[in-house]
């Protein structure tokens, strides 16, 4: 006997990126951006690509951690 599917949640297939996930890309893009014009282009940015640093390193440790303690049954 087939077991029972509800048809509203299908699984996904292929490949998934969270919100969260493209809010870190976008945040290390910008990293890399602004460390690529100060050192290329000699832009001065007074600092300011330094806190912006310390924030996206704090949201993707931040990101690690509740992604390896997500108890969802994945």
């Amino acid at each position: 006997m087939n077991p029972r599917r509800l048809s509203l949640f299908k699984e996904k297939k292929g490949f998934y990126i969270s919100p969260e996930n493209i809010v870190a890309i976008v945040w290390l893009g910008i990293i890399f951006l602004l460390y690529y014009l100060k050192n290329s282009f000699g832009y001065d940015f007074e600092g300011i690509e330094s806190v912006i640093l310390i924030i996206g390193t704090l949201y993707i440790i931040g990101l690690l951690i509740s992604t390896f303690l997500d108890t969802k049954g994945k």
